[in-house]
């Protein structure tokens, strides 16, 4: 790599390394309450890709964060709501019957979805499945990839055995990285120690009884 490469990638560089310390150090929520104290608007849009606030930190891998701009009054829509896990929220943008109530999407659904799958968000999950979501669905963002892929990785062992009752197929694999949902639980594995090992096991029983029906029917 070039020297002007070099130069350009190091702010990218030095600022992802910054929001990681921040995160990391327990200085997240106070320099939050800094910012807001200094007339930071929590409403705002413009948290990439003209997200809000809260499903920007979801976006960015952030759930603490959007916990606590939610708690610090955050407007929430269908997709931030699911993400935080605020099931009453989420509740409150359907209607009686199952159908969703204007403003919500269904990219808010969707997108919901999937951050309810990948922070673990299982009380959300089930209601939304309950609702008609497929838990094999192939979702838009960030990477055209299941909810179970996104559970698995992130570990939440109950949030798996949520999904594998609805029988999604445990052996697709991902089109921006061909993998499995079993291949991103042993990822999560080495990626923090301990982290995705119950999600792993579910998975391996799943994928064998998978196996067995296929040879027996």
């Amino acid at each position: 790599m070039g020297r002007r490469a070099c130069t350009a990638a190091a702010p990218r560089h030095w600022a992802s390394w910054l929001r990681a310390a921040i995160h990391e150090t327990g200085l997240q929520e106070p320099l939050i309450d800094v910012l807001l104290a200094h007339g930071a608007r929590i409403d705002a849009q413009g948290a990439g890709n003209a997200h809000a606030r809260v499903n920007g930190c979801l976006a960015n891998g952030r759930p603490d964060a959007a916990e606590y701009l939610a708690s610090r009054g955050a407007p929430l829509d269908l997709e931030s709501a699911s993400g935080v896990g605020r099931l009453d929220l989420v509740q409150s943008f359907f209607n009686p019957y199952g159908s969703l109530k204007s403003p919500a999407t269904t990219v808010q659904l969707k997108d919901g979805f999937t951050w309810a799958c990948e922070y673990g968000r299982t009380d959300v999950v089930e209601y939304l499945l309950d609702r008609g979501v497929d838990a094999g669905e192939v979702l838009p963002r960030p990477h055209k990839q299941t909810g179970l892929r996104w559970a698995a990785h992130a570990g939440h062992l109950d949030t798996v055995k949520t999904l594998l009752k609805r029988r999604p197929r445990v052996d697709l694999r991902d089109a921006s990285f061909g993998a499995t949902p079993l291949g991103w639980a042993l990822h999560g594995c080495w990626e923090a120690t301990g982290r995705g090992s119950g999600a792993k096991r579910t998975l391996l029983r799943d994928r064998r009884a998978t196996r067995r029906r296929r040879f027996f029917h």
